[in-house]
C-alpha cells in the first residue's frame, strides 16, 4: 500500500516542477550519495541541455524547492542527491567555505573589512528579505 506524502496536502500541495527540472531530478535520482555523483557535463548532455542551464536548474532546485542535492568540487566534481547526514554536514561546510571566501575578496574590492561588509548584507536582506541575491 503508498502512503500519501505528509508534506502535500491542500494546506502544502505538490511542488510544480517545470519538465527541466523533472529531467534534472530524474537523472539526479539514479545519483543518490556523494560517490555516485554525476558530473555537469555528462548530466547536460543526458537531458540536452547546456553546462550554465543545468547549474540555475539546480540552484533553483535547492533554493525554491528545498530539495537536498550535494555538489562536490574534488574527485567526481559533480552533483548527487544527498543520501546521509554527513554527506549534508559536508556540502554545508563546503558551501560555507566558498561563501566566506567569496566575501574576502568582495571586501578587497570595497577596502572594507569582512564584519563591516557582513553588516552591510544583513541590512540589505533586513530591508528586503526577498532579495534576489543573484546567480552564480
Amino acid at each position: 500500500m503508498q502512503y500519501p506524502d505528509p508534506r502535500q496536502n491542500e494546506l502544502f500541495p505538490a511542488p510544480k516542477f517545470t519538465p527541466e527540472e523533472r529531467k534534472v531530478l530524474e537523472i539526479l535520482d539514479r545519483h543518490r550519495g556523494k560517490d555516485k555523483a554525476i558530473r555537469v557535463p555528462d548530466l547536460a548532455e543526458q537531458i540536452d541541455m547546456d553546462g550554465r542551464t543545468v547549474r540555475k536548474v539546480v540552484k533553483h532546485l535547492v533554493e525554491f524547492h528545498h530539495i537536498s542535492i550535494g555538489s562536490t568540487p574534488s574527485g567526481v566534481a559533480g552533483y548527487y542527491m544527498i543520501r546521509t547526514a554527513d554527506e549534508a554536514w559536508e556540502v554545508f561546510l563546503s558551501l560555507r567555505r566558498r561563501a566566506l571566501s567569496i566575501l574576502r575578496r568582495a571586501t578587497a574590492f570595497q577596502k572594507a573589512t569582512l564584519p563591516e561588509l557582513l553588516g552591510q548584507l544583513s541590512l540589505e536582506v533586513e530591508k528586503n528579505p526577498k532579495l534576489d541575491l543573484g546567480e552564480e
